[in-house]
């Protein structure tokens, strides 16, 4: 019988605060997730491997909403609607004319959206170093405000919904401590 994976420390952080469901359906292989990451042309962390395959597609704190490859929903689906968000970008150019720092997903070390708010702001990945290290970046969706956070996603989400991290871009909390598929 093959061994379970150990779960990433940040993801255990995340499980004490807010509790996954009792059911997950999209559940990836690794044979899917290299598929995933094959079309991506990134290697995916880990903590978000686990994340998805714990939570799934949904919202965290009736606000957050998780990007996960396998959500059926293109407005949920990390590669559907994480091209979207990109390619508006890059079709408007105002990050660009709005001196946003960063570029922007495939090109190397650019930004990845992860997950979305509520008001439209976009969690990404900043892809410039190896993919277990990438920080989060809070990207505000009516400004070109940023914030960079040296935290994995599942180390960012831990800290927030525990009430340790305020996020400048977010309304203020508290946040409830909540996940729905």
């Amino acid at each position: 019988m093959p061994r379970k994976p150990k779960l990433h420390p940040d993801l255990e952080r995340l499980m004490a605060v807010v509790p996954p469901p009792d059911e997950v359906i999209e559940l990836g292989t690794p044979t899917v997730w290299k598929q995933i990451e094959s079309e991506l042309q990134l290697k995916l962390p880990t903590d978000y491997k686990q994340l998805i395959d714990h939570y799934g597609h949904g919202c965290f704190a009736e606000f957050l909403h998780l990007l996960s490859p396998f959500a059926a929903n293109p407005l949920g689906n990390l590669l559907h609607r994480g091209k979207q968000i990109l390619d508006g970008e890059r079709k408007s150019g105002m990050a660009a004319q709005l001196g946003f720092p960063f570029p922007l997903s495939p090109d190397e070390a650019g930004v990845l959206p992860w997950a979305i708010t509520d008001n439209g702001d976009r969690l990404c990945w900043y892809t410039h170093r190896a993919f277990n290290n990438w920080p989060v970046v809070v990207w505000s969706a009516r400004s070109v405000g940023f914030e960079v956070y040296q935290r994995t996603a599942c180390g960012f989400l831990s800290t927030w919904l525990a009430g340790q991290r305020s996020v400048g871009v977010f309304p203020a909390g508290p946040y409830p401590k909540s996940f729905v598929p």
